[in-house]
């Protein structure tokens, strides 16, 4: 996978992941 994919998906999944965050925060410090 090159450098541009890695960036372009971790863009891609920062909402989701800013969402999880928000709605389950025990969890993300659990992982």
């Amino acid at each position: 996978m090159t450098k541009l994919t890695l960036i372009s998906t971790i863009y891609s999944l920062e909402p989701v992941i800013i969402c999880v965050t928000r709605l389950s925060p025990s969890k993300i410090i659990l992982l």
